[in-house]
């Protein structure tokens, strides 16, 4: 019997070279999936990066896998109110705290993969809103800090029961016992789990506020060993806390004055400056008055803003830029900054003080 051969069709042909190619691509597809199975078996354990705009060195996450990062110069800010109730010998406090912490962009979320950051407590000065230092926190948190804001009994002109100054001899032991409470809530898991760095921690104020950081930095009876830095805004040692101020060494220390401040007058923080052993740094601001400088927009508030940043970059965030404090606080007409060790008063006058 005879054999035919019969051609194949067009459509034939074109089956069989489709058929083909898969199969090859398959199988260079399978090629590689095994090569990468074997270089991640054998890559390297992971390694920190460097983000430009904290100068530390981070994981990529808080837990513990690593990322490429990009540098975020500036943080937007995130806000979450938190209703503290701290229990006393003598009772109940409530203590309304704000929490201010870095996020990205208009993200309503801690920015955690770029944490954990240095953790700031800030303290009001009596009966002066708690709102009214919005300005200058929010550029501590865009610059990567988590500041806490607590808003101590009798003190807030929003209080229930009115403002009374006489409870400041509280509010060292209260400002204790907010830094106590984040750092325990911050270890609990949740979208602010490690937010903070524990080992960076200051503390910061203005007026009897800016006395309520004193107390707690130096003061023999309230001092806090978790605080590292302080910033002292118009702040001065005041009798109505017992104990000895600057009875062992002091933290780093930021003092900022305004020289025609008539309720905190100078003399006041010269007198811590020139207690405190270094290192310190004393911006004086030419003709500012006792708040413009801490509750205004001005050009005594942008030097503040970028003293006080710079001051807590170095002494908690661990950068090396203190440097810059020399061209921020050296503000023709507006703003010096004190080069000695010690600064002779013309007078003696701080109302209140030991």
């Amino acid at each position: 019997m005879a054999n035919y051969y019969k051609k194949p069709t067009k459509s034939t042909l074109l089956f069989r070279w489709i058929v083909l190619v898969v199969c090859l691509l398959a199988i260079f597809a399978a090629g590689w999936y095994a090569i990468g199975y074997i270089n991640r078996a054998v890559s390297p354990a992971p390694t920190t990066t460097s983000i430009a705009n904290t100068g530390a060195t981070t994981t990529g996450s808080n837990s513990g896998t690593t990322s490429s990062l990009p540098p975020v110069s500036q943080y937007s800010v995130g806000y979450q109110m938190f209703a503290l109730s701290e229990t006393t010998a003598t009772g109940t406090r409530s203590i309304p705290t704000l929490l201010c912490f870095p996020t990205l962009a208009s993200s309503t979320t801690p920015a955690m993969a770029y944490g954990p950051f240095p953790f700031v407590v800030f303290s009001q000065g009596f009966d002066i809103s708690y709102k009214s230092y919005m300005g200058l926190i929010d550029y501590w948190v865009q610059n990567g800090f988590v500041v806490a804001v607590p808003q101590y009994p009798y003190t807030d002109p929003s209080y229930s029961a009115g403002v009374l100054r006489s409870d400041i001899v509280n509010h060292p032991a209260d400002l204790s016992f907010v830094i106590d409470y984040f750092k325990n809530y911050f270890q609990a898991p949740g979208e602010f789990h490690l937010l903070i760095n524990n080992n960076e921690i200051g503390a910061a104020g203005q007026s009897d506020g800016g006395d309520v950081t004193l107390a707690s930095t130096t003061d023999s009876v309230y001092k806090d060993p978790q605080i590292k830095a302080a910033v002292l805004l118009s702040a001065a040692e005041y009798s109505a806390f017992s104990g000895k101020y600057f009875s062992a060494s002091s933290v780093p220390m930021y003092i900022s004055q305004g020289t025609s401040d008539t309720v905190n007058p100078p003399y006041c923080s010269i007198q811590i400056y020139d207690s405190a052993g270094p290192p310190k740094y004393y911006v004086e601001l030419f003709g500012a008055d006792h708040l413009e400088a801490y509750t205004q927009n001005n050009s005594y508030s942008t030097v503040v803003d970028q003293t006080s940043t710079t001051f807590l970059e170095q002494y908690l965030a661990g950068k090396n830029v203190i440097s810059n404090l020399q061209s921020q606080a050296n503000v023709s007409n507006v703003s010096t900054l004190v080069a000695s060790s010690y600064i002779t008063p013309t007078n003696t006058n701080c109302p209140g003080a030991p």
